[in-house]
């Protein structure tokens, strides 16, 4: 498979594209970044640089991925990788054609772009993710983190720790950390001290490799083992830019934590669980250091959270029916957790956006019926004096994947997300 990589360089806010020669084998006289084929053994940053000092005269000094695509003519040119980068600082002063690759350069506001014939379907996409990711690098040197958010400084403890976080990640990873964002309960608003944890994603520039991942893991153990009583309630994700963005986000691998572990692994979450992660963080993500993830991140619509929901019903909730053991015995507060989670994907498949669980509990207490409101309200008591009977929890679950095949059936789709 042939792996390229390309840029566009940002300068305020118009794009520099470059016109492909009409004798070029592929894609001839449409317009496409600047870059070319990854050499043997040659990272993509490495080829980024080459081709762009090669093409154009400059080079690269500051820049970001913000998409790999696929070939979308792999019949007529082969599988292919192409890898593409923001550029939003460069040397070399005003870029000018070398060579015959391209027949001319031109710099265009995003309007402009759209309207022109471009090389792949995606760039519309990706372009519009370019201009919100050197912004963001304008606005952010890297030199501390965002202003507190009102929601975070309502828990000094938690801003404390997640202000570790973001040292500590800084320590391992450099520039390649692009922001850091906090999401789940303090983002949405329905933070509860004695049971929430701090849900976290740390958006990267590319993969984590393995020497990041070892220092991460002993960047968590330190947090877990310090003195502040979040440091065991870290949950969060590593992900990079390119893979957050991509739109259908689907199960990628990167490294996770969960809390009470103090252990950061590779994993692979369930299908939808990006789809919804991403629209948390588009509306209501805090953004403790980086650019705002709204204009990077597309718009999830309605029923992406429906598929989604579904999706998490069908790979992680409707197991448990045969195998109820993570919500047997003790363990009361799965089962708080899991009531309210189920009120919250049937609020999502009802109206397809995400409200926080108490207020979605309240609306399934009112919606579905006499049965569940005992169970609903043992659930928002969160008390092991009064935990929420086990087959009833598994009962609303199997009522919850039952509204989740209804509304597929509706729609007329078998599965994934669409």
């Amino acid at each position: 498979m042939r792996v390229c990589a390309g840029g566009v360089l940002v300068r305020g806010g118009e794009l520099l594209l470059a016109r492909r020669s009409g004798d070029r084998a592929f894609y001839p006289g449409v317009w496409d970044v600047v870059g070319g084929h990854c050499e043997p053994g040659e990272s993509p940053r490495a080829a980024l640089v080459r081709e762009v000092e090669e093409e154009i005269g400059v080079v690269p000094r500051a820049f970001r991925e913000v998409a790999v695509l696929g070939e979308p003519d792999p019949a007529a040119h082969g599988e292919a990788a192409y890898h593409v980068f923001a550029i939003s600082a460069w040397d070399g002063g005003e870029p000018r054609r070398l060579g015959a690759e391209h027949s001319e350069l031109c710099w265009v506001t995003l309007e402009r772009a759209v309207a022109l014939p471009l090389a792949h379907p995606e760039y519309p996409r990706v372009l519009r993710q370019a201009l919100a990711v050197a912004a963001g690098a304008d606005r952010d040197d890297g030199a501390g983190s965002a202003p507190p958010d009102g929601r975070l400084a309502a828990h000094p403890e938690v801003r404390a720790l997640v202000d570790q976080l973001l040292a500590g990640a800084r320590s391992v990873l450099g520039a390649r950390l692009i922001g850091l964002y906090v999401g789940g309960s303090l983002a949405i608003g329905d933070f509860a001290p004695d049971r929430s944890d701090v849900d976290f994603v740390a958006v990267t520039d590319g993969e984590i490799g393995d020497d990041d991942l070892s220092g991460l893991a002993a960047l968590h153990a330190r947090l877990a083992a310090g003195p502040s009583p979040w440091g065991d309630e870290l949950e969060g994700s590593y992900v990079s830019l390119a893979a957050l963005v991509a739109p259908g986000l689907r199960a990628i691998r990167h490294p996770y934590i969960d809390r009470g572990t103090g252990s950061l692994g590779v994993i692979a979450t369930e299908a939808g669980y990006w789809e919804i992660q991403r629209w948390l963080l588009r509306e209501h993500g805090i953004a403790v250091a980086g650019p705002s993830l709204r204009d990077a991140i597309g718009p999830v619509g309605p029923d992406r959270l429906r598929a989604a929901v579904v999706d998490i019903l069908r790979e992680w909730w409707l197991p448990m029916l045969a195998d109820p053991r993570r919500l047997s015995g003790s363990r009361f507060g799965y089962r708080c957790y899991a009531v309210l989670t189920m009120c919250r994907m049937l609020y999502t498949l009802a109206h397809g956006t995400v409200v926080t669980k108490p207020a979605a509990a309240r609306w399934a207490a009112a919606t579905l019926g006499p049965r569940w409101t005992p169970l609903i309200e043992r659930a928002l008591a969160w008390s092991p004096a009064a935990a929420p009977d086990l087959g009833e929890t598994l009962a609303l679950i199997r009522h919850a994947g039952d509204a989740g095949e209804a509304w597929r059936r509706a729609c007329g789709r078998g599965g994934g997300i669409p």
